[in-house]
């Protein structure tokens, strides 16, 4: 696994990270100073977008296995949430919906233990 944005090669896979949302990015190409995926190009040197967003920091890192794990599970959280704002709870009995509460209810105790 890569260490540093200095051994990226084309062909890698980089974590994208913006203000608003993260994803895996293939690498194109790359020069002694930028490292390019897509229509997109990045300081070789720390990652930041070439241009510049005033507004929000964009940059690149090495994809770990722990940041691969971290993306993966984001994407299959939404994806859960979407599917359950979907059902209409009204459909339900209440003996299911005392049982999802409770599950909901567990979750959260067991978090903030």
């Amino acid at each position: 696994m890569k260490k540093s944005l200095d051994e990226i090669e084309a062909g890698d896979k980089v974590y994208y990270t913006s203000r608003y949302y993260s994803k895996i990015l293939k690498v194109d190409r790359v020069t002694s100073t930028t490292i390019i995926c897509g229509t997109e190009k990045f300081r070789k040197q720390n990652g930041r977008q070439i241009p510049a967003d005033t507004w929000g920091s964009s940059y690149i890192s090495v994809l770990t296995e722990s940041l691969e794990k971290q993306y993966f599970e984001m994407i299959r959280k939404k994806q859960l949430i979407t599917e359950i704002k979907s059902v209409d709870l009204f459909q339900l009995s209440v003996d299911s919906l005392q049982q999802i509460s409770d599950v909901i209810q567990n979750s959260m105790t067991d978090e903030n233990t």
